[in-house]
């Protein structure tokens, strides 16, 4: 079996822990894929005298897996400056439009990228439905519809937007967080959430799923 099988078995029972934690049982999977070509696995094997081997191979895949997402994740080809960012608010009577352009915005290499738009002018107010609010970027001519979404409003919670498209199959989608002055809708905040971990996209992160759209 290969090491995340054996982890999971390990979890099953206390007796499964006890049969799938043997020392032996890691060391045979450590010798037999150290005899593989450019195998990480040899050069840790004369480390077995003074640590378990079952934490050797947690160490090897850690890194491995470390350095297979470091080597796949792509440059950052566009800038911030190069991007003008629009929001559209409206109802069936009312709408503010806000453009933003990425010169103008600052963030700083592990930021979570968010827009923030002032949209009070429309007076939409909490008690309404059908809100609909879209954000796009321009990118050199070329126009990109991130998020698309219609929503009633409340003033205690925001909402997130249906799944994002993306071409690396990631679960994503908007967080919209609304507020209010009294019952006026003030301003919207909209960033990017992987909802497998539920972690906001930094702006490196945003960059790049921009580029996958804008660049082809």
């Amino acid at each position: 079996m290969d090491p995340e099988t054996l982890a999971v078995a390990s979890c099953v029972s206390t007796t499964w822990l006890e049969c799938f934690s043997s020392d032996d049982l890691w060391k045979a999977l450590l010798t037999a894929r150290s005899s593989q070509r450019s195998s990480p696995y040899e050069i840790v094997l004369k480390n077995t005298e003074s640590i378990s081997c079952k934490h050797l191979v947690s160490a090897v895949e850690t890194g491995a897996k470390r350095r297979r997402k470091d080597q796949v994740a792509e440059p950052v080809k566009i800038s911030l400056s190069d991007l003008i960012f629009m929001v559209h608010v409206s109802n069936k009577t009312k709408k503010a439009s806000i453009y933003k352009k990425g010169k103008d915005l600052e963030f700083g290499p592990n930021d979570k990228f968010q827009i923030e738009a002032g949209v009070s002018n429309a007076t939409i107010t909490a008690d309404e439905d059908d809100v609909r609010m879209t954000w796009q970027v321009m990118y050199k001519g070329n126009f990109f519809t991130i998020a698309d979404t219609t929503r009633s409003l409340g003033t205690e919670n925001g909402w997130f937007t249906d799944k994002l498209e993306d071409k690396c199959n990631r679960k994503l989608v908007g967080d919209v967080k609304p507020s209010f002055k009294g019952e006026v809708l003030e301003k919207i905040e909209f960033s990017i959430v992987d909802s497998d971990g539920w972690r906001s996209l930094i702006l490196d992160g945003f960059l790049r799923y921009l580029q996958r759209f804008l660049l082809e």
